[in-house]
């Protein structure tokens, strides 16, 4: 039996008459109403409203999310650097942040760390550099590294590059 035969009569099982899609939700209707994830509603019409109604939620739900970010990601850079944030300097920051590249600018560490999601591990922080490779160091060593490597953006670059790089430098600071 094939993937949609298996969903066919499980359909049928169910009394699936149509299975619809609406803004990415699927609708399944039956003698006694729509249903969307288990949620039952009279009508297909109740099923697409809801649809709507919860699509528009969640739109309204990440705008605020984003201009939360955006007012907390342009206290970070003031406090941080004590400078007037322009449009331009938001971005460049935001940025920054969400490629994952080593920094050990603190601003962009604070944004990181505001989102959630943004963490692999409790207490580390993740990177990616420009070979594509992955590295995770804990908070402790990044604020390390933040103080050791505050004015040579050389050794910065160079452990961007490559993990090998990367974990030179590491062993390097930590002497093993």
């Amino acid at each position: 039996m094939n993937f949609t035969n298996f969903v066919n009569n499980l359909n049928q099982v169910r009394g699936v008459v149509e299975t619809t899609s609406y803004y990415g939700h699927a609708i399944d209707v039956t003698s006694d109403g729509a249903f969307v994830n288990d949620k039952k509603f009279d009508t297909l019409e109740e099923a697409r409203l809801y649809i709507e109604a919860k699509e528009t939620q969640d739109d309204i739900t990440k705008e605020i999310y984003e201009e939360v970010l955006i007012n907390r990601a342009v206290s970070i850079i003031t406090e941080t650097h004590n400078i007037k944030v322009t449009e331009k300097i938001l971005e460049q920051y935001l940025n920054l942040a969400s490629s994952k590249m080593f920094t050990i600018d603190e601003a962009v560490i604070k944004i990181r760390e505001t989102n959630k999601l943004d963490s692999v591990l409790r207490n580390t922080i993740d990177f990616v550099l420009e070979d594509e490779s992955h590295v995770i160091i804990t908070k402790k060593m990044q604020n390390r590294l933040n103080s050791l490597l505050e004015n040579n953006q050389e050794a910065v670059d160079y452990m961007r590059s490559t993990k090998e790089n990367f974990f030179d430098i590491i062993e390097q600071v930590t002497g093993e």
